[in-house]
This record gives C-alpha cells, structure tokens and sequence, in this order.
C-alpha cells in the first residue's frame, strides 16, 4: 500500500513538473487512517488538507509535533461552533464563504493574536448544494478580508460543477484572480487537476488520486 501511494504521488509530482512547477499539492487525507499520512510524510510532503476538525485534531496532534513544518488546510464547511478550533488548530483556512464565518475568525484570530491564513471559496458554478460565496456577494467578503490584521487574505479557492467541460470555470476564476490582485488559486481536484494547472491553479487538492478509494469511518 505503502509504495501504491509514493508511485500515485509520484506521477501526480511529475504532472505538476510538466504543467507547471510552482503548483503546490495539498494532500487531501480527510478519512485517510495515519498509515497512508505517514508514507508521505516521510518522503518529504508536507501540505495536507482536511474537512473535520475532531479527525484532524486525532490524527494530526502528535504528528505536527514531530513534523514542525506541516502546514494543515482546512477544506470543509465552516461550522460556527467548530470555528474557534478550526482557528487554533489549521495554518490555512480554505473555505471562508461569507462575512458571518469570517468575522468569528477574525474575532478568535484576536483572541489568540494569530494572523489566519484564508482562501475565500466562490461558488464559481451558482449551485445550491455547494458551499461558497456567491459572485455578488464577493466583494464585501474581500474587502473585509483585505481589511482586517488578523486575516491574510492567501486567494481564492472553488469546487466547479460536476461536468466535463470545467474549464470555464477556471478561466472565470482567473479572472478574478487578475481582478482582485491575488496571489493564488486553489482550484483542480483528482478527476480535473490537469485541465486546472495550466490555467493557473497555484494549489491543487488531491484525495481519490493520491491515496485510492476513502476509508470511511
């Protein structure tokens, strides 16, 4: 399983090096057991992504004890009660959707004088099942992300549609990018991180591609 999971990011390594080199890959090991984390780990990756705040804290707790230069995503929804250990815990904050969840960041950000780390999520296709700011609603979000000492605003982050064509949806994101004077984008997930990168996802999130099929628990 070991050498499955070092082949399947090595190949994922050599796309990043062909597309783009500056792409980062944030392994996404939410409902991933440690025995898969640790191959990875130990060959020197350090950027994961995760979506519930008690499987991280389990999983994760000891290990950002002994691996100092981890650096944790949170890429799930943001619940209220959850926000303030989501603050203490992460080094990055993907999923900011609106000026209610980051005004509680801000507020625990203070509390504990830690400057956050976020990606505001766009809901880039207007879907109703998914999380994400909507466009009209942007630059509120951004300006008071912009605005605040204890945020620092990392780019924008989006889940498109469900569909072949997504490339769409990617350039729209880099146009926001260009509009907004960001840094990054976090966009392109197993089944379309190829199409992502050469339009200019700076972070790439990969689960299913990386590790196989979730054990869930």
């Amino acid at each position: 399983m070991n050498s499955i999971i070092l082949d399947n990011f090595n190949k994922i390594i050599n796309d990043i090096h062909q597309l783009n080199s500056s792409t980062q890959l944030v392994a996404v090991s939410k409902f991933q057991p440690v025995e898969k984390i640790l191959p990875l780990l130990e060959h020197g990756h350090r950027i994961f992504g995760e979506s519930r705040v008690e499987e991280a804290y389990e999983k994760w707790s000891l290990l950002k004890d002994k691996y100092t230069d981890l650096e944790l995503h949170f890429i799930g929804g943001i619940q209220s009660k959850k926000i303030k250990k989501i603050v203490n815990f992460f080094d990055v904050i993907e999923s900011v959707d609106s000026v209610n969840t980051l005004n509680k960041i801000i507020k625990y950000a203070a509390e504990v004088q830690k400057i956050v780390r976020i990606f505001i999520q766009i809901n880039i296709g207007n879907e109703l099942q998914k999380s994400g700011v909507d466009l009209s609603d942007l630059n509120d979000l951004f300006q008071k992300a912009i605005s605040s000492r204890s945020i620092k605003l990392e780019g924008f982050m989006c889940i498109p549609p469900n569909t072949e064509e997504v490339e769409p949806y990617f350039l729209k994101m880099k146009e926001l990018k260009s509009l907004y004077e960001i840094e990054n984008l976090s966009m392109g997930m197993s089944n379309d991180y190829k199409k992502a990168i050469p339009i200019g996802a700076n972070y790439i999130r990969i689960g299913s591609s990386l590790f196989g099929v979730r054990d869930y628990f």
